[in-house]
């Protein structure tokens, strides 16, 4: 009787710890229960509010602890969202310009790109197999060494079922690095240091938006866009960085052309959560 009794514990054991690991691996593992935005309604949307918003606000990393910047070679190249202790989404782009994965760090817990918080080392590269131009403009980052979480700087952050309806008359939270535009005792280090901001946007659906991008191929239903105005506009910075639903990430920043007023486009990784999930997976295994 003792026997059977000790195998079903060794058992359950096992399997206990299979499911934690597992768990521990799924993207989007940990709520952020401390944070919520509730967008305004369109109509509550005036020029005085365009005005305030204009250029984006300076943000604490207390009120978005998944967000993270991405480095090659020390310099800033775009914004990363963390998924679990291991593996951060991105844009294709931001790690374009790494000829191997050690000239790639990310980091996170800090307000600032280039100081604080934790500078992790990026282990592999996974970007989609079928990217170009905007359609799967995605890419996933592991990291040698699992993140430190803790409640107000380092959390993840989990990926919507969904983006909102159709022309959803709603705002959402779009946020990237920037330069910050203040002074420091040495002239040098001026503007030289990113800073995190936040942007308000208003969704425009691929049907909305699929017009101004006719003579793209690249532009697919994988994509959606966010209305811009004079007063808020994305950087060639922000590339990979975030846009936020609710307390969800829904898409993240891949491309405006220059000098024409067309929207900001987005891609929607709500649409790749089957090949994020199976990515990580594959690749958490192998070790």
């Amino acid at each position: 009787m003792k026997t059977s009794f000790y195998i079903l514990f060794a058992l359950f054991s096992i399997c206990y710890a299979v499911t934690a690991n597992e768990d521990e691996e799924d993207f989007g593992s940990g709520e952020i229960d401390e944070w919520s935005w509730e967008g305004p309604e369109e109509n509550l949307i005036n020029e005085d509010l365009q005005e305030r918003i204009s250029g984006g606000k300076n943000v604490s990393i207390h009120k978005y602890p998944f967000m993270a910047s991405v480095l090659v070679n020390g310099t800033l190249k775009g914004g990363a969202s963390i998924l679990n202790k291991k593996w951060l989404i991105t844009g294709a782009f931001p790690t374009s310009s790494a000829e191997h994965e050690s000239q790639l760090t990310v980091r996170v817990g800090s307000s600032s790109s280039y100081e604080g918080g934790q500078l992790c080392q990026v282990k592999k590269i996974v970007r989609h197999p079928k990217q170009r131009g905007y359609d799967n403009d995605v890419a996933l980052l592991r990291l040698e060494r699992p993140l430190k979480f803790d409640p107000h700087h380092v959390r993840p952050i989990k990926i919507g079922a969904k983006p909102p309806r159709t022309n959803a008359k709603v705002l959402f939270t779009s946020f990237g690095w920037y330069k910050d535009n203040s002074t420091t005792k040495d002239s040098s280090q001026s503007n030289a240091m990113g800073v995190l901001k936040e942007t308000h946007f208003k969704f425009l659906a691929f049907k909305d938006c699929a017009p101004y991008y006719l003579e793209n191929l690249t532009f697919s239903k994988r994509c959606f866009c966010t209305q811009t105005t004079n007063a808020t506009s994305v950087e060639a910075k922000d590339f990979g960085s975030p846009l936020v639903y609710g307390k969800k990430v829904i898409g993240h920043f891949s491309g405006k052309p220059c000098g024409k007023p067309k929207p900001a486009v987005f891609v929607d990784i709500t649409k790749l959560k089957a090949w994020i999930y199976q990515t990580m997976r594959k690749y958490s295994s192998m070790e």
